[in-house]
């Protein structure tokens, strides 16, 4: 009598079960505040909590200068700036962190809290997002360009006046700083023409 003494070969049959896909966290959305106000408010939170957590956060002001409807060579209507500053608002909440603190106040302005500035340059920061914000946006089959004026500032920690350590800008001083550095004069504009581009 033939025994087989061997250990039978085991096949396991092996089921693949598709571990969940990891989700990603979604992108915080762009806040919307009706005023400068508002705006100041949310700032002032904003700014404490960073404060607290050691960053040292500096503040881009962005606004519309003109929007045009390229081929009729007139101004956007209300329905179109919506539209575009709707689309550039999510273009550039994609484009800074999500760390960073994107807000539209009112229509035509946007104010973005650059969190953890420590070092780094929000000159660049801006530089880089003028090139990534400004130009031509479609609405309904007809090509808008729009032309975006920026400015920012910033209070550094151990900043010093003389022998002095300079105190820090409250967030209402930030917001006069960035705000008035928004409304000087760009180059290569008249007063006049400047005047007739006021942010509302």
């Amino acid at each position: 009598m033939f025994i087989n003494s061997s250990k039978p070969e085991i096949s396991p049959f092996v089921v693949s079960v598709p571990l969940p896909l990891r989700l990603r966290p979604a992108p915080p959305e762009v806040i919307r505040v009706p005023t400068l106000e508002g705006f100041a408010s949310l700032l002032n939170r904003e700014l404490g909590s960073a404060r607290r957590s050691g960053a040292e956060p500096a503040l881009l002001m962005l606004s519309v200068r003109s929007l045009r409807v390229v081929e009729a060579a007139t101004e956007a209507d209300a329905e179109q700036t919506q539209a575009v500053l709707t689309a550039m608002g999510e273009r550039l909440r994609a484009r800074v962190r999500s760390s960073d603190v994107v807000v539209q106040i009112g229509a035509r302005r946007f104010g973005v809290l650059l969190q953890n500035m420590a070092g780094a340059k929000p000159g660049v920061v801006q530089q880089r997002l003028q090139q990534q914000l400004s130009g031509a946006y479609e609405h309904r089959h007809e090509c808008l360009t729009l032309a975006l004026q920026m400015a920012w500032a910033r209070s550094e920690r151990g900043s010093r006046e003389g022998d002095r350590e300079r105190p820090r800008l409250s967030a209402q001083e930030l917001l006069q700083a960035a705000d008035a550095a928004l409304h000087a004069e760009p180059k290569g504009q008249t007063p006049d023409e400047r005047r007739g581009q006021r942010p509302n």
